[in-house]
This record gives structure tokens, sequence and C-alpha cells, in this order.
């Protein structure tokens, strides 16, 4: 009655190798639309503010600015991926099985690089602008208030992708 058991389970692990990658895939590409949108947004706005000169640049406020960074990093790539949390929720409920808990563990770090690829170049350019303009006590306070807000608002957002997930896998982006 049960001869064929161990073919039929080879089957299924097979065709469940295979969802898993479909699923990691699926992720996967949604992170990185979402990155690739902000990068562009990115671009637009740098082009633009170097188009508006630094008359511009001046009249502009240091709050506008952070508001519109705050609004590319974080909202907008929240916006590019918002059926991910139905996805994440359904994994995070197997991770007591070891395929769940690897696909969980590869998600988790191909948004750590795709998160590292879109705030590298803002935090190094808004520490650099920090630099320019003020003497080293000054550096340092601005500069550790602005990484402390970043890495808040990244802590957020892993939290809005990964409700249950350990902070572990944010220390990358961190």
């Amino acid at each position: 009655q049960y001869l064929e058991s161990g073919a039929y389970l080879a089957k299924y692990r097979a065709l469940q190798h295979k969802a898993l990658s479909s699923v990691r895939q699926f992720v996967c590409a949604a992170f990185s639309k979402a990155a690739a949108e902000v990068i562009e947004a990115q671009q637009r706005a740098q082009q633009a503010k170097g188009a508006a000169g630094a008359a511009g640049a001046m009249a502009a406020g240091a709050s506008s600015k952070a508001g519109l960074e705050t609004a590319l990093l974080y909202v907008k790539f929240k916006a590019a991926v918002p059926d991910l949390q139905k996805v994440v929720g359904a994994i995070q409920m197997r991770l007591s099985r070891q395929d769940y808990s690897r696909l969980m563990h590869d998600i988790q770090r191909f948004y750590s690089e795709k998160r590292i690829e879109v705030l590298g170049e803002s935090v190094e350019d808004h520490l650099l602008n920090y630099q320019t303009s003020n003497e080293l006590p000054m550096l340092i306070r601005l500069g550790s208030a602005y990484l402390i807000q970043v890495t808040q608002m990244e802590y957020q957002l892993f939290r809005y992708f990964f409700p249950n997930s350990d902070a572990e896998a944010l220390e990358q982006v961190v």
C-alpha cells in the first residue's frame, strides 16, 4: 500500500523547493524594484538640486531636504512593496521548518543588501555636508544625531517588513 511513498515524498520535496524558490524570487524582485525606484528618485532629486543652483539650495531649508530624503528612503520604499507583509508573515509562521528558516534568512540578507545600496551614498553625502560647514564638535553632534535617526528609521522599516524576526539581520545595514 505504501510502496510508492518514497517517490511521492521526493516529488513533494522537489515541488516544495520549486515553490520556495519562486517565493524567494518574488520577494527579491519586489525589493530590487523598490530599491531601483528609490535610487532613480534620488538621482532625479540630485539632478534637480544641481539644476536649481546654489541660490535655490540656500533658499530650501535643511528640514525640507531631510523631509525629502525621508520620503525617498523610507516612504517610497514602503510604498513600492505593499504586498510583501502577507508573504513574509506566511513565511514567519513556518519558521520552525528548516526550509522556511533558510528562506527567511536569504530574504533578510537580500533586503539588507538592497538597503545598503539605497542608503550608502545618501548617508555619506549627508555626513560630508556636515563636514564642510562645521567645526569638529558640531560635526560629531550633527553626525551622531543623523546616524541615530537613520538607525531608528531603518529599524522601523525592518520591523514593517519582518515584524516577528530577530533584529540580527539588521546589523548588516546599521
